[in-house]
């Protein structure tokens, strides 16, 4: 399991593919516990580069996640994280790592 510092602020590189540019809106994410996404607590990240049509492959970049981060995290704890983008009317959302905050 991956393990982030929860005192100091990182971002994180998520790559995904889609099967269309997803870059007319920002991807979001957010950070849950075992309990349900709650789609009004997703926060905005960006997207790290182009959209490759050819394989539908494009990074998306996290907000700062820390203890005093967008997306706050507590030492000792586990979340998953989850990101949320939009393809025409489609608006896909995935769990895409669990980490612990150390």
């Amino acid at each position: 399991m991956r393990e982030i510092e929860s005192a100091t602020l990182e971002r994180l590189l998520v790559p995904l593919t889609t099967s269309g540019d997803p870059t007319g809106d920002l991807p979001t994410f957010g950070l849950t516990q075992g309990e349900r996404l709650d789609p009004g607590a997703m926060v905005a990240g960006s997207w790290d580069g182009a959209w490759i049509a050819a394989n539908g492959r494009i990074d998306a970049l996290t907000p700062l996640i820390g203890d005093a981060g967008d997306l706050v995290i507590v030492q000792g704890e586990t979340y998953d994280l989850w990101v949320q983008w939009t393809v025409g009317a489609e608006v896909p959302t995935r769990r895409v790592m669990m980490f612990r905050a150390v």
